[in-house]
């Protein structure tokens, strides 16, 4: 599984020998570092690097850690807009979760997008601001959960 947080991004999976054990894993060091940090039962968890794998870093985790540190996120989680919160604290790292977030958009496309006037506006909107300006500017109705 794939989890965004405000510190990090990490790739989630069963160890494929222990089914105790899951590794949550990174693309950047200093991601694991500060989801260490931030959870003092971490303290001590050793991250592992390697070059022959998808995510070069890695912690290795039994799974009732890892229920919870997903446990603790929720409870301490304030953000009304995950994307604006990063911007605010980290605007490279969100103009990469932007694109990320815009390419999964596209799942919509699967079934078909039953707001093609909602989308087609937001596209060309969107496609001339930064992350973060579009909240401030437009209405929530626009791009924010209209599903229902």
């Amino acid at each position: 599984m794939w989890i965004f947080l405000s510190v990090g991004f990490f790739s989630i999976v069963a160890h494929n020998a222990r089914p105790d054990l899951v590794l949550v894993r990174a693309r950047v060091k200093d991601d694991l570092v500060r989801l260490r940090s931030r959870h003092g039962f971490l303290k001590g968890r050793a991250i592992h690097e390697t070059l022959f794998a998808d995510y070069p870093f890695r912690m290795f985790l039994p799974r009732t850690d890892l229920g919870r540190l997903l446990k603790i996120e929720a409870r301490v989680l304030v953000a009304t807009n995950f994307k604006s919160a990063i911007a605010k604290a980290d605007p490279k790292r969100a103009a990469i979760y932007s694109r990320t977030w815009s390419v999964l958009q596209t799942l919509e496309d699967l079934n078909g997008d039953f707001r093609p006037k909602v989308k087609e506006s937001r596209d060309s909107i969107a496609a001339s601001y930064g992350p973060g300006e579009i909240e401030a500017l437009f209405p929530e109705a626009l791009f924010g959960e209209v599903r229902g």
